[in-house]
């Protein structure tokens, strides 16, 4: 259903600004059992996108540990239209914003042989501005 949305959603422009501020999320995930989806659920709280088009994740516990940069595609892999990107080592969240400012993030891995049944996606966040 995420995954149909997001497609539903108009691309952003390349004059439209990237996301900055504290974003709060779930995950929704496609290809893990109940267990892993209730552990990270609990573990994962959302990113921080900074001014200086950096992202970092938010883990309970752990405080921010992985940093990303954030920027603006012309080509996402998902339908070839633009959108928000978010790279990190392992993995990249392709984004697009809802009309109640939700962003709605595909996760893809870089790894080809890790989600293979879901064309390498793990997981679709919903994130929303706390402050």
């Amino acid at each position: 259903k995420l995954m149909t949305e997001w497609r539903g959603l108009p691309p952003p422009s390349s004059s439209d600004p990237l996301p900055k501020g504290e974003f709060r999320g779930h995950m929704h995930f496609l290809a893990m059992n109940a267990a892993v989806k209730c552990t990270m659920n609990l573990l994962w709280r959302g990113t921080i996108f900074t001014a200086e088009g950096k992202a970092k994740t938010i883990v309970n516990l752990f405080g921010s540990k992985e940093e990303g940069s954030v920027s603006y595609s012309e080509t996402s892999t998902i339908d070839g239209k633009s959108c928000v990107r978010v790279d990190f080592e392992d993995r990249f969240y392709e984004g697009r914003y809802r009309s109640d400012g939700v962003l709605l993030d595909i996760v893809t891995f870089r790894d080809k042989s890790k989600f293979a049944s879901t064309g390498n996606i793990s997981d679709i966040h919903t994130l929303k501005r706390a402050r």
